[in-house]
């Protein structure tokens, strides 16, 4: 398990790394800081490395660049993004022209992204991570669009920060069960003072939002957590 979790996770972090690379990249003006001349810089591993930096990949256009939060391949050459700027979801074809974009106004903080069966993508917001009035009312939810954007389900209540079967403490990340059932990471640190303090935790749903089971608590023990921010199945599911 730590193996396989292991080597996930280079992988991911491999991916990712590039992509944000690219984004940087592509963000800056160029002149500014050097990037117009600069090589990108080299990558160091135990195997080599079969990735390279695509330069000015993907063409954002006006969209202010985001924390990348969520990256999935689509299987057809294209690629999806959950970040933190509007619009916060898009959608990439290979050669990284925009051509799909949802979600505005709808995230406080993006946290947590993943496709399910069906292609369904499941998209989370944390909630704010501090006391801020301007986000009243908003945040710790997750949302299940259909890949043309259309909002198909909601999980947990606006702006309610609890452990609860319809609500969340601050979802961080989901993956999908073999069965198809959605699987929540949940408690960000930090949280807001009104945000109830512990309760950290893993909770599964049914593809119909249905809750189904929790398990841990916050500690620092095996099965406890305190701010889980990342799942996936092993080979035994």
């Amino acid at each position: 398990w730590r193996e396989a979790v292991t080597h996930v996770s280079r992988i991911g972090c491999t991916l990712v790394a590039t992509i944000i690379a690219a984004f940087a990249l592509s963000g800056a003006p160029h002149g500014q800081s050097g990037v117009q001349n600069r090589e990108p810089p080299p990558f160091s591993g135990a195997t080599d490395n079969p990735y390279r930096i695509v330069e000015n990949w993907p063409d954002l256009g006006d969209i202010q660049p985001g924390a990348a939060i969520g990256i999935i391949p689509d299987d057809e050459g294209g690629t999806w993004l959950h970040h933190r700027s509007e619009p916060p979801i898009i959608k990439f074809d290979a050669s990284g022209k925009i051509v799909k974009s949802f979600g505005d106004g709808m995230f406080v903080q993006a946290h947590g992204f993943c496709m399910d069966h069906d292609g369904n993508l499941w998209a989370g917001d944390s909630g704010p991570f501090s006391d801020s009035p301007a986000t009243a009312g908003r945040g710790f939810q997750f949302f299940k669009f259909s890949p043309d954007g259309e909002l198909l389900m909601t999980l947990g209540q606006a702006g309610v920060s609890r452990a609860g079967p319809d609500t969340f403490l601050g979802p961080t990340a989901c993956t999908v069960a073999p069965n198809g059932d959605i699987v929540i990471a949940d408690g960000h640190f930090p949280r807001p003072s009104t945000a109830q303090q512990d309760g950290d935790r893993i909770v599964r749903f049914s593809t119909d939002g249905k809750f189904i089971a929790q398990w841990g608590k916050q500690g620092s023990n095996p099965g406890e957590f305190k701010g889980p921010h990342a799942l996936a199945f092993d080979s035994q599911g």
